[in-house]
């Protein structure tokens, strides 16, 4: 399958994918693409759309604005993850995962669960480009965590530039820890910890290693 163009949007642990010739609605009224059902959302808030090879998010005059980074947007092209807030800086939020073209092919281990139910820490190796381990209770994540306080799409890491890394929630249901604080969005070094649900993980080497 040709991923090329495709954008993956996480919001409150449900994930839903794009394709580039749609044009995607946000907002509190029930017939939007992304149904965000929040009062601080406006009924027509944005709009996603895919323009000359880039997702571009586009506020649509809402009544109380769209954040990145905490600052108020009106526009702002998805050239890789982002994690919009809808109607106030602490959320509702979205996380915007655009497909990364998968150029100068790198191998890298990540920890997955085995085929065993219930069971985390199997290692396999991953080809990408862009370098996100995905975590969560869904088959498709590179980690997948049997766990019911675990959302489908929880958490991912990424690396950011050299040899920097970031964990992001992804507007998970129960939140995730890094060395046991609850964090949004964080840098993530060598030796950390990751806690999601009951799970605890320790970051090493561009791999989860399970500690329970």
């Amino acid at each position: 399958m040709n991923d090329a163009g495709l954008l993956r949007v996480t919001h409150d642990g449900a994930t839903v994918t794009f394709r580039p010739d749609e044009i995607v609605t946000i907002g509190r009224h029930p017939d939007a693409a992304l149904h965000v059902a929040s009062r601080r959302v406006s009924r027509r808030h944005a709009v996603l759309a895919y323009e000359d090879g880039v997702w571009v998010l586009e506020d649509k005059d809402s009544a109380n604005g769209t954040y990145v980074n905490g600052e108020k947007v009106t526009r702002v092209e998805v050239e890789a993850p982002t994690q919009i807030a809808l109607g106030d800086p602490t959320g509702p939020f979205l996380a915007l995962m655009p497909a990364l073209p998968f150029s100068n092919e790198q191998t890298v281990a990540v920890s997955q669960a085995s085929e065993e139910p219930g069971h985390t820490g199997a290692t396999r190796s991953l080809r990408r480009s862009a370098q996100i381990i995905t975590i969560g209770r869904a088959p498709e994540n590179d980690v997948v965590v049997d766990d019911p306080a675990v959302s489908w799409h929880h958490a991912e890491i990424r690396a950011t530039s050299g040899n920097e890394f970031e964990i992001v929630d992804l507007s998970s249901h129960n939140g995730t820890l890094l060395n046991g604080q609850q964090i949004t969005r964080s840098a993530i070094e060598e030796l950390d910890r990751v806690t999601v649900g009951d799970r605890s993980f320790r970051f090493r080497e561009w791999r989860l290693e399970p500690l329970d």
